[in-house]
Formats: structure tokens, C-alpha cells, sequence
């Protein structure tokens, strides 16, 4: 008899501390698997969130390459244009050098220049038709044989003739001069307004660069918060299965001293009360037969 409740009470100890087994490792393998979902979820979220950077990261270069040649083109079609007008002051510089170089002629060699005034059709026209007109009038006057009267009377005529020439040709070069140096002029602010825009338009794509710069920093930060932010939440997934599995070994633990302890209870109360039952039975046979010699 007392071996059958032994065997009854110890089997529903141990059916107890199996069945709480299977539902300590039913919920252990149920945390599990969330936190597996749970680090699958994040390593998606990184894949994404990297796709997203790398994205980003192209806009950024497609919109740079974009500016950037717009500003290039912009800057080639504004040098066309402004060499353009360039070359069309070119004529009136060039004549404008060369008349400058026949003024400043006048002042430099042995003739002064009067080589570029008395070799012209129009001074040797001009005095030709004198040297007629004093023939003329020396002949009327009777004074044509003498030489010192020839000398006397075609010397001054010819020095009034070039000082006319003179004063002619300075007259016909100066306006020539001033269309070259006007022109001249327009060509260097032309020159310096474009070498000025076209500065402009460097420091523009510069800044272009320097902008891309910033934001493609700004992008690796958010790259390396990402990546120190997924590397903390793996670590609190490994450490969160790391706790359970803590927590399931300190259950099966307390569980299987939970048995021990009642296994030894219950061997110790079927020890002390099997003594007692057998002490009774053993003296109360006794007393029977004793009596009934008695």
C-alpha cells in the first residue's frame, strides 16, 4: 500500500515537473523565434535604410554633374558672345594701331615723318600745282633767272605748303586714332568683364562642390549613426537570447529542485509514518496473542 501512493505521489511529481519542462522550453523557443524576427526586422530596416543612403548619395552626384554642366555651358555660350563683340572692335583697333604708328612717325627719324607726307599723290599734287602757279608769276615778273630769286620764292611756298600737309595729316590721323583707342578699350573691359563673369562662374561651381561636399558628409554621419544604432540593437538582441536563456536554465534549475525537494519531503514523511504504522500493527498483534495465552 505504501509503495503504491509512493509510486503515484512520485510520478505526479515528476509529470508536474515534465510538464512544466515542456512549457518553459515551448516558451523559451517562443522568445526566440520573436527575437529572431526582431533581428531579421532590424538587418531589413538597415538594408533599406543603405539603399535609401546610397539613392541619396547618386541624387546628389546627378544633381552636381547637372549644375555643373549647365554653368559650363552657360559660360561657353557667354565667351562666344563676348568674343564675338571682341573681334568686331578688331578693324577699328588695328586701323587705329596703324594710325597711331604713322603719328608717332612724325616724331621720330631724321625727316620727321615727311617722308609719309611728300611721297602722298596728294602733295605732289599740291605742289606741283604751286611750283606752276610761282613759275607763272616769276615769268610775268621778270625774276625767273636768278636762282637766289627761285630759292627766295619757292622755299617759303614749300614750307607753308608742309606746314599745311602737316596740320592736314594730323587732322585725318586723329580720328582714326580715337576710333582705335575707343575700340581698344571696349575690347579690354569686354576682356574684363568676361575674365570677371567667367571668375563668377568658377567660384559658383565651387561652391556647387563645396555644397556637395557638405552634404555627402552629412550623409556618411547619418551612415555611421545608422551603423552604431543597428550595431546597439543587435547587441541588445544577442544579450535579450542571451536572458533567455538565462531565464529558461534558471527555470529548469528551479523546477528540478522543486522535485528534489519534494521527492525528499515525501520520502521522509513515507519513512516516518511507514515506522508508525508498522509499530502499531506489530504491537497490537502481539498484545492479541499474548492476551490470548493469557
Amino acid at each position: 500500500m505504501a509503495a503504491t501512493i509512493a509510486a503515484a505521489v512520485g510520478g505526479s511529481i515528476i509529470g508536474s515537473a515534465v510538464a512544466q519542462d515542456k512549457a518553459a522550453k515551448k516558451a523559451k523557443r517562443a522568445q526566440m523565434r520573436a527575437a529572431e524576427r526582431a533581428r531579421d526586422d532590424i538587418e531589413t530596416g538597415k538594408e533599406q535604410y543603405d539603399l535609401y543612403m546610397d539613392d541619396s548619395e547618386l541624387d546628389l552626384d546627378t544633381a552636381y554633374d547637372k549644375a555643373m554642366g549647365l554653368v559650363d555651358t552657360g559660360m561657353g555660350e557667354m565667351k562666344t558672345e563676348y568674343e564675338g563683340a571682341i573681334e568686331r572692335f578688331d578693324p577699328y583697333s588695328q586701323q587705329g594701331k596703324k594710325a597711331l604708328d604713322l603719328y608717332m612717325g612724325m616724331f621720330s627719324g631724321g625727316d620727321g615723318g615727311a617722308a609719309n607726307i611728300i611721297n602722298t599723290p596728294m602733295f605732289q599734287a599740291q605742289q606741283g600745282e604751286m611750283n606752276k602757279q610761282i613759275a607763272a608769276q616769276m615769268a610775268a615778273t621778270g625774276r625767273g633767272g636768278s636762282m637766289k630769286s627761285i630759292e627766295s620764292t619757292f622755299a617759303p611756298a614749300t614750307q607753308q605748303l608742309m606746314r599745311q600737309a602737316y596740320g592736314d595729316y594730323f587732322q585725318q590721323l586723329n580720328p582714326i586714332i580715337n576710333y582705335g583707342y575707343n575700340a581698344t578699350a571696349s575690347q579690354a573691359g569686354l576682356q574684363s568683364d568676361l575674365g570677371r563673369r567667367m571668375m563668377a562662374g568658377r567660384t559658383y561651381q565651387s561652391g556647387l562642390e563645396q555644397q556637395r561636399g557638405l552634404s555627402k558628409s552629412q550623409l556618411d554621419q547619418n551612415r555611421a549613426a545608422m551603423g552604431y544604432q543597428h550595431s546597439g540593437n543587435l547587441a541588445n538582441i544577442e544579450l535579450g537570447k542571451g536572458a533567455i536563456e538565462a531565464n529558461y536554465a534558471t527555470q529548469m534549475g528551479n523546477i528540478y529542485s522543486g522535485v528534489l525537494d519534494q521527492a525528499a519531503t515525501f520520502a521522509g514523511s513515507m519513512m516516518s509514518g511507514g515506522a508508525n504504522t508498522m509499530g502499531s500493527s506489530f504491537g497490537g498483534q502481539g498484545y492479541g496473542q499474548y492476551g490470548g495465552y493469557a
